[in-house]
């Protein structure tokens, strides 16, 4: 018995020990300490250190893997920022993020150097480095915010990683001679990046000069090449970045069939005046601008999610697959199509339009009357819905089956024809 109370005594002690031994490993460091030059803060969960400072004494700087132990992970917003005399920067292995103009004007610095687990580069944080031109490692980046490498105009090449998730508004914006792009990001996240981020270089005035069409890893980044009656199919593309058809003037119309990532903006200033989408199950955040000439939009898909605005069409066609039409929850249909005049079905079966929450907290969906501008809708329906005395001004006409036309009259207040 009394071995067996010394064998758990002894346990107890071992396990007290090696929790007080984890309570206090940070705390044996002070929390803030200067290191050949670099200032080093521990983070709030004492888990790694944040490089705060420089001295600004050396052409060179290496961030270590580790102080004391302790994992070095960041680089703070505004250390080098301005620094003329860096010329070079190697980062440890742990490094994950470099924050917010780290570097922004560091105009000597030639070398950057990222360790294995680069995570993110923040805004503006390698701006203005003019004399940038070497940059290796950051195959594991999965962000890089906006103009993070802006202005760096003597910069030649980048290579898109394929982790990349987030791709900033103007990331090269800027880099004069920046003359080759290539990338392996998956077509998921690929949908994210614009030509726009690479406005001003070399690479993006000879695509637009020489219209050519971009197309990295099965993913459409810019539609330059393309003309007349466009067709885009699944069996070539697997996604349509942001802006794809920006500054395309030849583009007529487009049909794009069983595409499976289509970024949300991907038509903003589309100058074709019709579009047609086949073949997804769900659309998701589809949105067109007051820049873009599409006038008629057909889509052919089961659900339409999070629909945004889009101002300029006139004529909407809904194929015979759909069955849910939800806006975003930002906007209501009144202001998704304020411009819409012309309203067509292709199912028989019913279409649940998501009302606005805003304007009618209490009602079911009747959608149509909030469309100010709505003059015709197509139905297929044999019998009209229930809600159908509420959902129609006088100045909307109805379109239906010729022999449904007497019970759509018996319930409707507005013009019944035959479709």
């Amino acid at each position: 018995m009394k071995k067996t109370i010394k064998t758990f005594l002894v346990i107890g002690i071992c396990l007290l020990l090696a929790g007080i031994s984890k309570q206090t490993k940070a705390e044996q460091y002070p929390q803030e300490e200067t290191v050949a030059g670099l200032t080093y803060e521990l983070d709030e969960e004492e888990t790694g250190y944040l490089v705060t400072k420089w001295d600004g004494v050396s052409e060179e700087v290496t961030i270590p893997d580790e102080l004391h132990g302790i994992p070095v992970r960041a680089v703070g917003s505004l250390v080098f920022q301005g620094r003329k005399l860096l010329r070079k920067i190697t980062f440890g292995k742990n490094i994950s993020s470099i924050y917010w103009k780290s570097f922004y004007g560091c105009s000597s610095l030639v070398e950057v150097h990222f360790g294995s687990n680069i995570r993110e580069v923040e805004e503006d944080a390698f701006r203005e480095c003019s004399n940038l031109q070497i940059i290796t490692g950051g195959n594991r980046l999965k962000k890089i915010g906006t103009h993070a490498f802006a202005d760096c105009q003597s910069l030649k090449e980048f290579h898109v990683p394929k982790n990349i998730t987030y791709f900033g508004n103007g990331v090269f914006v800027g880099c004069t001679n920046l003359e080759k792009i290539t990338a392996s990001a998956t077509p998921k996240n690929m949908i994210e990046i614009s030509m726009d981020s690479f406005e001003g270089s070399k690479w993006y005035q000879q695509c637009i000069t020489q219209k050519k069409t971009v197309i990295w890893n099965h993913v459409l980044i810019y539609a330059g090449g393309l003309h007349g009656n466009v067709t885009l199919s699944g069996k070539k593309y697997k996604g349509i970045a942001l802006f794809a058809f920006k500054n395309c003037q030849d583009i007529k119309t487009i049909t794009v069939k069983n595409i499976k990532y289509i970024h949300r903006v991907a038509f903003f200033y589309c100058n074709a005046s019709q579009l047609k989408i086949v073949g997804q199950n769900s659309l998701s955040g589809f949105s067109l601008d007051m820049k873009s000439n599409i006038r008629k939009l057909t889509l052919d898909v089961k659900n339409i999610v999070g629909m945004e605005s889009c101002p300029g069409v006139r004529t909407m066609i809904l194929g015979k697959r759909i069955s849910i039409f939800k806006p975003s929850n930002n906007y209501t249909l009144k202001e998704c199509f304020k411009n819409l005049k012309t309203l067509k079905f292709s199912t028989p079966e019913d279409v649940m339009f998501s009302p606005s929450k805003w304007e009618f907290p209490t009602e079911k969906p009747y959608a149509y009357r909030q469309i100010n501008n709505l003059r015709h809708i197509y139905l297929k329906s044999a019998k009209p819905s229930p809600s159908i005395k509420k959902q129609f001004s006088r100045r909307v006409t109805l379109h239906v089956p010729k022999k449904s036309i007497k019970i759509y009259k018996k319930y409707a207040k507005c013009k019944v024809v035959a479709r």
